[in-house]
């Protein structure tokens, strides 16, 4: 809007938070804030920090009533040919009775809920859907996750709001199976308690006892005690037998509360699984995007990386010239303004001093000999890498050959040019050699160079095999 509408106000009751100062981002981040620019370089657009009073429609536009928050008491009255309300959405609590309306948090505007996406005044009230769906510009999960990082990453797709709602369900049933499960539960230690009960009543048998029974010689019990024992071991068999079935009664339903508890626990662990299995796959997308950077970020560096040689590179080579060569004059060369081939250069010398070959310090080389130049002259590019020359005796040109060979050979362009030259160096007076630091070639050299050939040469040969 910003390249059409000549003046744009942003208003809101509080100023804007920037993520990266709150860490949050669901904030206003650097990627969105280019209107910020137009207000901070003066432009007509502003940010009004105040609440909304009213807006009025009329002649051909509306009228906007603002409360300004950092003046007391001062309206403000603006007209506006468009009008673009961005307030989210307010939950909406009435359709709940007061006693069991759930409670509101954040401007009263979502319900505040447990970690279970459950109301935290109303027990078994769940939520599902937008309301526990967290995104920078959807409602929070929580109150808690209103400035959650993580929370603020979840993306909305068609998927989620069935899957929230399938979460929501899953919790309400467990928790409605784990109660029901108690009170079976209950239910079979009272069926158990009676059971006993009943084995203890079978089990008296009250007897008073009587006269002496001449013949028996044994006092005999009294007619109306004998009844009542008889009665209340009557008693305790029937109690047996209510307890009995009541016990495999509730034995069955607690049985099948514990089968409903895990099949919604099976289907919360493949529910887990599938999402670990989808989480390891993104996770495995996101290493592989941040190798592939890696691997770019290193190549970039590589390609435009100055030229160096070890400590290391420098003494094996110089000791190999010491070893072969006698000592001779070398001097070594780079072009007017070349700080990278300044540093390869000395280098280069230092090679050389440590071959105990007689070194020039390493010297600048003009860009072109010709005195002047005319339009219409051919266009000629210097060329890069390192150029070496000698004089036509067969020690200056075989020293020669062993140094470029040696600096091929730690990944860096060099090679024998007989056309390079030195005023009044040069001559067969004195066997020499020259070294000719050029510009830096495109892409990698030195070790980097050497890696990426060593790779391409061994996807050339798993190509060759591949077709095979």
């Amino acid at each position: 809007m910003i390249t059409t509408a000549s003046v744009i106000h942003v208003a809101g009751p509080g100023s804007i938070r920037h993520a990266w100062k709150s860490h949050f981002v669901g904030d206003l981040r650097a990627v969105n804030n280019s209107f910020l620019d137009t207000y901070q370089l003066k432009s007509q657009n502003a940010l009004v920090d105040g609440n909304i009073e009213r807006i009025e429609r009329g002649n051909g536009g509306y009228l906007v009533t603002v409360s300004f928050a950092r003046v007391s008491e001062v309206q403000k009255s603006l007209r506006y040919d468009r009008v673009i309300v961005c307030t989210g959405f307010r939950f909406d609590a009435s359709i709940f009775d007061e006693q069991c309306r759930p409670e509101l948090v954040i401007r009263d505007r979502f319900p505040a809920k447990t970690s279970q996406w459950e109301s935290i005044n109303v027990p078994d009230l769940y939520f599902a859907g937008t309301l526990i769906i967290s995104t920078s510009q959807i409602a929070p999960m929580t109150a808690r996750d209103f400035t959650s990082d993580i929370a603020s990453f979840i993306s909305l797709s068609h998927s989620l709001a069935p899957a929230s709602v399938s979460k929501a369900m899953d919790i309400a049933g467990r928790n409605h199976w784990h109660s029901l499960r108690h009170a079976y539960f209950v239910w079979l230690l009272i069926c158990t308690a009676v059971v006993a009960l009943g084995v203890v009543l079978e089990e008296i048998k009250p007897r008073v006892m009587g006269a002496i029974d001449p013949v028996t010689g044994f006092r005999a019990p009294r007619p109306i005690i004998s009844v009542i024992a008889r009665r209340i071991a009557t008693v305790g068999w029937i109690l047996i037998v209510v307890g009995v079935i009541g016990e495999g009664a509730f034995e069955a339903l607690v049985a099948g509360a514990d089968s409903h508890l895990q099949e919604i626990t099976d289907g919360a662990l493949g529910t887990a699984i599938t999402q670990v299995g989808i989480l390891e796959k993104q996770a495995e997308g996101l290493r592989k995007e941040a190798e592939d950077e890696r691997s770019a970020r290193v190549e970039l560096e590589a390609s435009v990386s100055w030229r160096r040689l070890t400590k290391q590179q420098k003494f094996a080579i110089g000791t190999k010239l010491a070893t072969e060569y006698a000592p001779e004059l070398t001097s070594v060369w780079y072009t007017t303004g070349d700080a990278e081939g300044s540093s390869f250069a000395a280098d280069i010398a230092e090679i050389l001093s440590d071959g105990k070959m007689w070194v020039v310090p390493p010297l600048t080389l003009p860009i072109s000999n010709e005195e002047s130049a005319k339009t219409g002259d051919p266009i000629k590019r210097w060329p890069t890498g390192v150029k070496l020359a000698s004089t036509k005796d067969v020690a200056s040109r075989s020293l020669a050959k062993v140094l470029a060979k040696e600096l091929n050979d730690r990944g860096f362009d060099s090679g024998m040019d007989a056309i390079i030259n030195a005023p009044g160096l040069l001559t067969d007076k004195q066997p020499s050699v020259m070294i000719v630091v050029c510009p830096r070639p495109q892409g990698p050299q030195g070790e980097a160079k050497l890696r990426a050939e060593a790779k391409k040469k061994q996807q050339a040969t798993t190509s060759q095999d591949d077709h095979h």
